[in-house]
């Protein structure tokens, strides 16, 4: 007997002796000598009794394999060449049901805020257990369960009432009844196939329920059971509420009473919301108030159309809001027309749809209740005033069945294969519509896909979906096709298709187990040593294959070839030869294997060979400026053994497992990197396919020995910065000073940090071959006369304090144009006040006739490039020169600076002494 996921044999008889035969486990399953030594003669038979337990929800075959003619027993039935036979026997699951019963309710009415008893009686009403048992109590607005109360007796009459967990959301108070502590945890509550008494199916429930001045008089509690069959999936009759007697509140007496109908549709669909459901409430020996309601509760995933409420009588209700209860429900509050007297019709509609997919299918309550208030004032003792100025009457209610019909399915397998190597499923499922409702392409329908357990249920998270769209009509199939490559799954416990009612418009969910095919050749890959001559023996091909879920061997199975991509690969035994001399390349070989007990079980897998050529280095470095890092690409064959050299000293490194391999290096000057040798996993590279080198331009870091920048002694490496070098200008304990006489310092990249000063003396020149990065906090200046000179058009970053004298009086103009990006123009002269400024500008007229003026710019950013003119500072004496020191602070300009050239239109011959200009007043 083969191994049936979720399935146990645990006995085999034989009928007439009664002789139970002792099992033998093989790796498929297990099996049983017949008759002993002697066998079963020719022409004679037994009849055996086989036993087993499952853990399945679904029918299951057990197959039976009866081997013949055979010249002895087998080591095992894998192995054996006789003659055999096979029955197939299918079993269907025994299901579970739960009943519920109101065995205490209230008998008169009580007062308010008192405490009335219920008790209700939960049954195993199935052939099947029930487990994970669970009760929902619908508590009315204004009612509250007695603390202390809510207990259970389980089994029914053995008086062993004990307090049971619960969970409260809004009015309604799930109970878990298997919190019980003689609740039989481990097979649940027996159905009739295996009760021992007449009282282990049944469970009882008690609780007190105690009111308040919110409660409503005449409304009642609802109740509802459910349970889970032992194979998983919910027991027939869970969530079938039951509505207990009301609780009538003493002195508060309806002032009249209505009498209700309610006319409903059929919902068939989850797309549309123009359902229109009907109502009609007559009033009756009595007359409405301002204070009289109704409230339209909708079942569960059934939502109101906005905006559909209508009203077709004399007398309206109108629609005040609609809200969401505590349990997911709608909820519609209308309110009465006053003075509604005895005869009054009202009649109104509402339009409602599936919202989602929580609908549940077949009947489902749709309430309707109307209610008076009681404005006089009524004992309530735990209130602090010892009264409720008012509380709600109930004067009619009336429950509809709103009846919803969505499709039904069951899967079928109809083509179903898993290659393990690597993972793809392919998958034929046959949907069928077991409903009387079509299914219509809109709603999209979506299969997931898990992992099995050993017991065929879905383990683990979703490993893959497929959606797709079709008409279904009522009893029809549908192949739906698919395949995908994702996370591994056990190969022996296979997958499991899940169509859910929770993501799909269906009425409950079909699932179905996909076991691998019997017999599978997995695709291999392989990586030969293409550095010798020597021909290569990959390893055995059989080693990933499947035959009943396990590795095969040339016992049972044989193994041919097929095809190869190249002739110099072949197939000796269960092994992959590449001869010697064999080219580097990827190549293909396909072979066949077949069970030898089935020669027509076979199955074809590619083994992929690549043939590793010899390896190879190219050492380089990244063209960024101030770059350290050197990159090493290689080919051949992990892990590689790479030396390299500065022209000095050569290093090693080992154990590289990926390209390319970046490593960082510093050196004080500039330096070129050179490779020496290499080696992969086979072999050592020839010194033809070490190619490349790579230049690290030196890092020169002031020391802060002295001040002096041109003093060898305060940078690393003993040596002055050259236009290579990438200086850095770090905080210390003396700031770099470039001093002397027309002296120009030198760098490639300059870096200023937080904290560091940089300070260029007049007349000397900062000449940078690339970028200038002064830090936030840092601080490079340039006094007057200094320059600071960029070779490459590059970005830089960070301000620059960058200063120019000029001796001037009051009335005096100067000519300034910004070295930083951004400058406001009247900043020049901070902290004093200059005074007038402005741009020329030739092409508008000025008051002499002619054109070319000047403009206004205080205040303006200064463009680049462009000239200002600013006159001296009101501070300053009108015949006595002072010395102006004009400061810009920014980040600075660099590169092509461009600026366009414009010009009046005046360009006649005549003479312009006085006209093409205008003088500046002082």
């Amino acid at each position: 007997i083969p191994t049936v996921s979720g399935v146990t044999i645990t006995q085999v008889k034989d009928i007439a002796t009664g002789t139970i035969l002792t099992p033998i486990t093989y790796t498929g399953g297990q099996w049983y000598q017949i008759n002993g030594a002697s066998g079963l003669a020719s022409g004679s038979y037994k009849d055996y009794q086989v036993t087993f337990t499952y853990t399945t929800c679904s029918a299951t075959n057990i197959v039976v394999e009866g081997g013949w003619n055979c010249s002895a027993y087998p080591a095992t039935p894998t192995d054996y060449m006789c003659g055999k036979s096979t029955i197939s026997v299918t079993f269907t699951p025994a299901v579970a049901q739960v009943t519920l019963v109101a065995v205490t309710e209230p008998t008169a009415s009580v007062n308010l805020c008192s405490s009335s008893l219920y008790q209700v009686q939960i049954g195993s009403a199935g052939a099947g257990n029930t487990k994970s048992n669970t009760a929902k109590i619908t508590l009315p607005n204004g009612a509250f369960i007695t603390s202390g109360t809510l207990q259970a007796e389980y089994p029914s009459g053995s008086g062993s009432w004990s307090a049971v967990s619960s969970t409260t959301a809004g009015n309604v108070v799930t109970v878990n009844l298997a919190s019980h502590p003689n609740y039989p945890s481990s097979n649940g509550i027996p159905g009739v196939l295996l009760s021992s008494t007449s009282t282990d199916r049944f469970m009882n429930l008690r609780w007190e329920i105690s009111t308040n001045c919110d409660f409503s008089s005449g409304t009642r509690p609802v109740i509802s059971t459910a349970a889970n069959n032992v194979c998983g999936g919910t027991a027939s009759g869970s969530n079938i509420d039951l509505s207990l007697k009301p609780i009538n509140i003493t002195g508060a007496n309806a002032p009249y009473t209505t009498y209700n109908t309610v006319t409903t549709p059929t919902l068939t669909t989850c797309t549309t919301t123009n359902n229109t459901v009907s109502f009609s409430t007559i009033i009756l020996d009595g007359t409405t108030t301002s204070s009289e309601i109704i409230t339209i509760t909708l079942p569960l995933g059934v939502s109101y159309t906005t905006g559909s409420f209508a009203c077709s009588s004399t007398l309206c209700p109108t629609l005040t809001s609609v809200t969401t209860l505590g349990d997911g429900r709608q909820q519609l509050l209308l309110n009465m027309p006053t003075g509604a007297t005895h005869g009054d019709n009202l009649t109104y509609s509402i339009n409602v749809g599936l919202s989602g997919f929580t609908a549940t299918c077949g009947a489902n309550t749709i309430e309707l209740k109307s209610y008076s208030k009681f404005n006089s004032t009524i004992t309530c003792p735990t209130v602090p005033s010892g009264t409720c100025p008012s509380i709600n009457i109930l004067t009619g209610s009336k429950n509809a069945t709103i009846t919803i019909t969505k499709p039904s399915f069951t899967l079928a397998i109809k083509g179903y294969r898993q290659n393990a190597s690597p993972n793809t499923y392919q998958i034929a499922l046959t949907l069928t519509n077991n409903s009387t409702v079509n299914h219509l392409s809109g709603n999209t329908l979506t299969i997931n896909y898990y992992c099995s357990d050993a017991s065929g249920n879905p383990t683990g998270g979703v490993i893959a979906s497929s959606n797709f769209s079709a008409n279904i009509n009522a009893g029809a199939n549908y192949t739906h096709n698919t395949s995908f490559t994702t996370a591994t799954c056990s190969y022996a416990n296979g997958i499991v298709a899940v169509l859910s009612n929770t993501s799909n418009c269906i009425c409950s969910t079909a699932s179905v187990r996909l076991i691998p095919s019997y017999l599978d050749a997995i695709n291999d890959t392989f990586t030969v040593n293409g550095c010798t001559a020597n021909p290569s023996n990959v390893t055995n091909v059989l080693a990933n294959d499947l035959l009943k879920g396990v590795t095969p061997t040339t016992s049972n199975v044989t193994i041919s070839f097929v095809s190869s991509s190249n002739a110099n690969i072949g197939l000796s035994g269960t092994n992959v030869t590449v001869a010697s001399g064999t080219a580097p390349g990827v190549y293909t070989l396909t072979y066949q294997i077949c069970e030898i007990e089935n020669p027509a079980n076979c199955d074809t897998a590619v083994a992929t060979i690549t043939v590793a050529a010899a390896p190879s280095v190219v050492i380089s470095s990244p063209t960024t400026t101030c770059n350290t890092s050197i990159v090493f690409t290689l080919t051949g064959t992990a892990p590689w053994t790479v030396t390299y050299t500065n022209g000095t000293t050569p290093v090693t490194l080992s154990g590289i497992a990926s390209s390319p391999y970046t490593i960082t290096v510093n050196p004080s000057n500039t330096t070129t990197y050179t490779l020496v040798s290499a080696s992969d996993a086979y072999c050592n590279a020839h010194s033809s396919a070490l190619t490349g080198s790579a230049t690290i331009s030196g890092t020169k870091t002031w020391l802060g020995t002295t001040t002096a920048w041109n003093n060898t002694a305060n940078w690393t490496g003993g040596s002055l910065p050259a236009a290579t070098d990438c200086v850095i200008i770090p905080t210390t304990a003396n700031n770099p000073i470039v001093s002397g006489s027309s002296f120009v310092a030198y760098a490639g990249t300059l870096t200023v940090q937080n904290n560091a000063t940089l300070v260029v003396n007049s007349g000397n020149t900062l000449a940078v071959t690339n970028w200038v990065n002064v830090a936030t906090t840092g601080t490079l200046t340039l006094e007057d006369k200094a320059s600071l000179v960029q070779v490459n058009n590059v970005a830089n970053t960070g301000n620059i304090i960058y200063k120019r004298n000029t001796s001037i009086t009051r009335n005096d103009y100067v000519y300034w144009s910004s070295p930083v990006a951004s400058f406001n123009v009247s900043s020049i002269t901070s902290p004093l006040v200059s005074g007038p400024i402005y741009i020329w500008n030739p092409t508008v007229n000025n008051p002499n006739g002619g054109q070319g003026n000047w403009n206004e710019s205080t205040g303006a950013t200064m463009t680049v490039g462009k000239g200002y003119i600013v006159r001296g500072p009101n501070a300053f004496s009108a015949s006595t020169a002072s010395t102006l020191t004009g400061i810009f602070t920014g980040v600075p300009n660099n590169g092509t600076i461009t600026i366009p050239v414009s010009r009046g239109t005046d360009t006649n011959t005549a003479t312009h002494y006085g006209t093409n200009g205008a003088l500046i007043t002082n």
